[in-house]
């Protein structure tokens, strides 16, 4: 009898762990010797087109096409469970897979962006999720044109510092009465370059909200990074980039901000990602230059990576990409491990949004939520 328990609890540490700390290097690039083998698998099997997930343990809230916003329970991360979800076409219709549908959390509401077309407003939609099993709608905020065209400001990136939101463009809204939002005001971006238009994306590092974009129009051009107070607004400082680290995606942990261009093979970009110490807002500084490697080996087959995205944790780093592509570095952005489960490759399957928790992984494509578990 004691033999067979033994026997049972290798066989689930086995099963779990998936992929260790010991591949960590190879002379002909990194090796993953075995594939991260998901713990469970929800499907969606309607027209959502998920394309962004945000944890809130227990619940995973997802976001979609259509002003769709789907609640998971992740609690018990073998059988996780779609306990509510609202699909309302009438305000937006979301965009294609992979489009600007980000999502946000405040107490009891979520917020999400729902792209329509061009020189059309786009929404921000603020959901009532107090009870998870019936979600509602609770406002709708439309965008509105810019000062100096007939264009109107796409809503693309958010984030939330305390009571204030923040969009791209600089675009600020008071949020301490919702589901009512107002209006505060614009932070000028552009200005300290000259640039008359910024394309720009946001996250929040530690009480900083970050900016960074190229100059659309004006001089000097190039990638910079705009540093704003979290809470006032005013430009703290900004930095030219490294000029072979692109500008359209960033992702923060505390006081590090990490800036990279998404790898597109065709465009032959490189999976070039700049990390920037943001502990002095006043000069920010860039720590590494980080490459992550094209091409991985499973099963001695080459495999080439294409970087999606990456998602920040205290324990370990995911970088994830095409066909359930998960890559994982250290806090210190040394290789861990790389996984290519190709028996569900195909487009329904390639991640975009990825969230951590301690050693889960919880991973969101188009049409599947894979639950992952690591242990160094």
């Amino acid at each position: 009898m004691v033999f067979f328990r033994v026997l049972l609890l290798v066989t689930a540490i086995c099963l779990i762990v998936g992929c260790s700390k010991d591949n960590k290097s190879d002379p002909a690039g990194p090796v993953a010797s075995e594939a991260l083998e998901p713990l469970s698998t929800l499907s969606f099997t309607g027209g959502e087109r998920i394309s962004n997930a945000l944890l809130d343990y227990p619940y995973l809230y997802v976001a979609g096409a259509g002003c769709y916003l789907g609640i998971i329970d992740v609690s018990d991360s073998v059988n996780p469970v779609l306990v509510g979800s609202i699909n309302s076409s009438a305000f937006a219709d979301g965009g294609g897979p992979g489009g600007p549908n980000t999502i946000a959390k405040h107490g009891g509401y979520v917020f999400s962006t729902f792209w329509t077309t061009y020189n059309t407003p786009d929404s921000l939609v603020i959901f009532d999720v107090s009870s998870p099993a019936n979600p509602t709608i609770a406002n709708v905020i439309q965008s509105f044109k810019y000062p100096y065209s007939s264009e109107y400001f796409h809503f693309g990136e958010i984030c939330i510092v305390d009571t204030i939101l923040y969009r791209d463009h600089g675009v600020r809204y008071t949020i301490n009465s919702l589901p009512n939002v107002q209006l505060l005001d614009t932070v000028d971006i552009g200005s300290p370059l000259g640039c008359n238009a910024v394309r720009s994306h946001i996250k929040s590092a530690g009480d900083n909200v970050c900016f960074t974009g190229v100059c659309g129009s004006g001089s000097p051009a190039g990638n910079y990074l705009w540093i704003c107070d979290g809470s006032t607004g005013s430009l703290e400082a900004y930095f030219e980039l490294p000029s072979d680290v692109g500008y359209s995606a960033m992702e923060s942990l505390d006081s590090r901000l990490f800036v990279w261009q998404p790898c597109i093979v065709s465009y032959e970009f490189g999976n070039h990602i700049a990390e920037i110490d943001l502990s002095s807002p006043q000069n920010p500084s860039t720590t590494q230059i980080l490459d992550v490697p094209d091409e991985y080996t499973v099963d001695n087959t080459p495999y080439q990576f294409i970087l999606h995205g990456m998602t920040l944790g205290n324990d370990f780093n995911v970088f994830y990409g095409p066909d359930r592509t998960l890559v994982l570095y250290d806090n210190s952005m040394a290789f861990l491990c790389g996984s290519v489960p190709a028996d569900l490759a195909g487009s329904d399957h390639d991640y975009f949004g990825v969230n951590t928790r301690g050693s889960m992984i919880y991973a969101m494509s188009q049409k599947y939520l894979d639950i992952f578990s690591y242990t160094q």
